[in-house]
């Protein structure tokens, strides 16, 4: 005899993992989120090798970047990268790791030269211009922030009553230690894509 009860489907369970150098394999996903999210951005443009073996490796591993994937029923849903240091991270990086960023740069250039070095220029122009803003001790920056379009659907959000990218940021900033009131980059942020790049890889 059928049952004759109509079982509600379970909702989708959210995860936030950090950045953690005990989990290389965290690097490669959060590169390819990175990577279908923001394509034009200029940490995207220097190369998947860029993205998974400095910035999402080496600067979490010095502390310059904090990080956190956001895991819906186990699957990459979306990411947020932020740092406590907006104006010196990168300089930073470079005096702690210049050696291994020279090199990441060259194989990366010579890859793709035509792509690679308006985008190091650009990440160049970008880091130096913003050497003598004057910010508040303490104020940290969102760098990048980006969720799959199918988790940023209304409905979805209304059956499954998760916020991915506000349980982002509010993971993120309590992991840097940094005040409540922060300073964004809209540029460097999407949380809703007009399609999802990651489906056509």
């Amino acid at each position: 005899m059928p049952d004759s009860e109509t079982s509600t489907p379970a909702k989708p369970v959210l995860r936030l993992v950090p950045l953690d150098a005990a989990r290389p394999d965290l690097a490669g996903v959060i590169a390819d989120l990175h990577r279908c999210l923001l394509p034009t951005s200029p940490a995207t443009l220097l190369g998947t090798q860029f993205l998974r073996d400095f910035y999402y490796t080496f600067l979490p591993a010095h502390g310059l970047l904090h990080a956190t994937i956001a895991y819906v029923d186990e699957v990459p849903a979306g990411f947020i990268a932020v740092t406590p240091n907006p104006n010196g991270f990168m300089g930073a990086a470079l005096r702690r790791g210049w050696h291994r960023l020279a090199w990441t740069l060259f194989i990366s250039v010579i890859a793709q030269p035509f792509t690679r070095i308006p985008a190091l220029w650009e990440a160049f122009r970008i880091m130096t211009s913003r050497t003598g803003e004057a910010l508040a001790a303490g104020t940290g920056e969102v760098l990048s922030l980006g969720v799959l379009p199918a988790y940023t659907d209304p409905k979805f959000a209304a059956s499954s009553g998760l916020r991915i990218g506000r349980a982002l940021v509010s993971t993120a900033f309590a992991a840097s230690r940094t005040p409540a009131q922060k300073k964004f980059l809209p540029s460097s942020m999407r949380t809703i894509c007009a399609r999802d790049p990651c489906t056509s890889q």
